[in-house]
């Protein structure tokens, strides 16, 4: 990755900087299987950016191609009913904070919540990010490409 900032009127541009954003595969109210237990996620496998390629949708990881400040970002949709889902960003197979809890309290499954969260991390070269989840009950969450998605890029 080269470190050239192009400058055109006035705005300084960073052409080669790499970002991702990658969507939920998953289809409707069963689209995302969790346990009570938190596992790595492996449903980001549509691909809308990913500059630098350094994102995998086989993995559902990135890896940071340079040492530096990161931002990732995370939004999720609850599914069943009565049912709390969290959601964390790991680095190298480590929590971070925060957590991206959803609660629901509907009782007729047709209600469902959505939440973002994002996080900065400082990473060294190498290392890389994914997100994992559960449900307290082990319930699978509703899952769709328009709501459920995990970005990231470099900032500094």
């Amino acid at each position: 990755m080269s470190a050239r900032i192009q400058s055109q009127f006035g705005q300084l541009l960073y052409p080669e900087l790499p970002v991702f954003v990658a969507l939920s595969n998953g289809a409707g109210t069963n689209g995302m299987s969790l346990t009570t237990t938190l596992s790595e996620l492996t449903l980001f496998t549509i691909v809308s950016i990913n500059q630098g390629n350094h994102y995998n949708n086989s993995t559902c990881r990135f890896t940071c191609p340079v040492a530096g400040i990161y931002e990732f970002g995370m939004n999720m949709i609850a599914g069943n009913a009565n049912d709390v889902y969290r959601f964390h960003f790991y680095k190298n197979g480590v929590a971070q904070n925060p957590q991206l809890r959803l609660d629901t309290t509907d009782t007729t499954n047709l209600d469902y919540e959505t939440a973002f969260a994002s996080v900065y991390l400082d990473c060294a070269k190498g290392d890389y990010v994914s997100v994992y989840g559960m449900s307290d009950a082990g319930s699978d969450k509703f899952s769709n490409l328009s709501y459920d998605y995990f970005q990231g890029r470099l900032i500094g």
